[in-house]
């Protein structure tokens, strides 16, 4: 086979073998962003943080779950705390994944194989 061809197609598959790493992560990353609270299951994000941000210093408040169903939330201070640990620790673990994958040269090292 032609050598520029042959890396051609060692790019290519780098190129693909990347993108789907970089899915998986996000999927991943999107999966330990979902947490329960009350038993309710809630999608962390920056938004959500924010609101209860705004109404800390309330007693109370109503949110939504990812069903669309209200959800009063009585200790607002715990809430946000969870919230907050949660979302640190999910971006935290997708940062260092992500920096490895980075790194990774090859298809090989993608891959985890060497």
């Amino acid at each position: 086979m032609d050598e520029r061809l042959k890396n051609a197609l060692e790019f290519s598959n780098y190129q693909k073998t990347l993108q789907l790493k970089l899915q998986s992560l996000r999927l991943t990353r999107d999966h330990n962003l979902t947490l329960s609270y009350n038993n309710h299951i809630f999608k962390n994000n920056k938004e959500l943080i924010a609101l209860v941000s705004v109404f800390a210093k309330d007693k109370k408040m109503i949110v939504y779950d990812v069903n669309d169903n209200p959800v009063q939330i009585d200790d607002i201070k715990d809430f946000l705390k969870i919230l907050k640990d949660n979302y640190k620790k999910a971006n935290e673990k997708f940062y260092k994944d992500f920096i490895e994958l980075k790194k990774a040269r090859n298809v090989k090292k993608l891959a985890g194989l060497s």
